[in-house]
């Protein structure tokens, strides 16, 4: 049996503003996210369920084995989190939980940035920023530019609008 290493993934303030319901983006720290730990790579899920009694990831990483990755819950906030090695974006998972009357249950990740189609429900690890080419980036948005620019104002009753023309 291996022995878990990694500490705690969830910031204090997160955990707070998200016991709260204040927190502005939980989509940043709910769900799955790619991370490194430790120099190891993988992906780091959390959810919120106060109410289960208990919640594991399962997926195509650990051949969808509720018992391979039980995760570890925060009391303070009912959220449950781990940190699992060597899964990655393209992978399809689900949390599979039992809830407060024993009922083994699995589901998709509310946060997921993308899901299977229908009937099929597993949600899919994915970064939710897109990776740029700085270069084609840089050349994209200086074509975008106008060349030169001239201001002319129109008038109609009461007010006065700017507008750009370009020239």
């Amino acid at each position: 049996m291996t022995l878990y290493r990694f500490g705690p993934l969830l910031q204090d303030l997160d955990v707070w503003l998200l016991s709260e319901g204040t927190h502005l983006r939980p989509y940043e720290t709910l769900g799955a996210h790619a991370a490194t730990m430790d120099g190891v790579t993988g992906t780091r899920f959390s959810v919120w369920a106060p109410n289960a009694r208990r919640v594991s990831v399962v997926g195509q990483f650990n051949y969808w084995d509720g018992r391979r990755h039980p995760m570890r819950f925060r009391k303070e906030s009912g959220i449950w989190e781990l940190f699992v090695p060597g899964a990655h974006n393209g992978q399809l998972y689900k949390f599979e939980l039992i809830d407060a009357h024993g009922n083994l249950r699995v589901k998709a990740d509310p946060y997921a940035f993308e899901s299977q189609m229908r009937p099929e429900s597993a949600s899919l690890i994915c970064d939710l920023r897109p990776k740029w080419n700085s270069q084609r980036t840089a050349e994209r948005r200086t074509s975008l530019m106008p060349r030169s620019l001239s201001m002319k104002c129109i008038s109609a009753p009461g007010a006065v609008i700017p507008i750009i023309i370009s020239g």
